[in-house]
């Protein structure tokens, strides 16, 4: 049996470097998971998704680094955009860590098709 596969491939030194840039610190709680002694765990998130027909880069400007939970509710679409610094998620707005910045039109892009799946 034949079968083709078809992956996106993502350029994991960009996310390497953005999480080093972070100190591996959630944006948006601050929050940085050790699991072991001097070995941490944090998450990139595409605030353009890379697939599904939604054509996101996998640059610094469409990445934010997020903990598990925080990067659960951006894949959901429950964050909005106010700025390119600060999300309301809920009812409640939390300013960003931003040591980068986001593209424009990826913020656009998120408040548009992405949050609360109006997509």
């Amino acid at each position: 049996i034949e079968t083709h596969v078809q992956r996106i491939v993502r350029d994991t030194n960009a996310a390497k470097s953005l999480k080093a840039l972070y100190d591996y610190k959630c944006q948006v709680c601050g929050l940085r998971i050790e699991p072991a002694s001097g070995s941490f765990y944090i998450e990139v998130h595409h605030v353009r998704p890379l697939g599904g027909g939604h054509k996101g880069l996998d640059t610094h400007s469409n990445m934010l680094v997020l903990c598990p939970n925080h990067h659960a509710m951006f894949d959901f679409g429950i964050p909005r955009f106010i700025s390119g610094e600060s999300v309301v998620i809920g009812e409640t707005s939390h300013n960003l860590t931003c040591k980068h910045s986001l593209a424009a039109d990826v913020i656009a892009y998120h408040n548009e098709k992405i949050h609360l799946r109006t997509a």
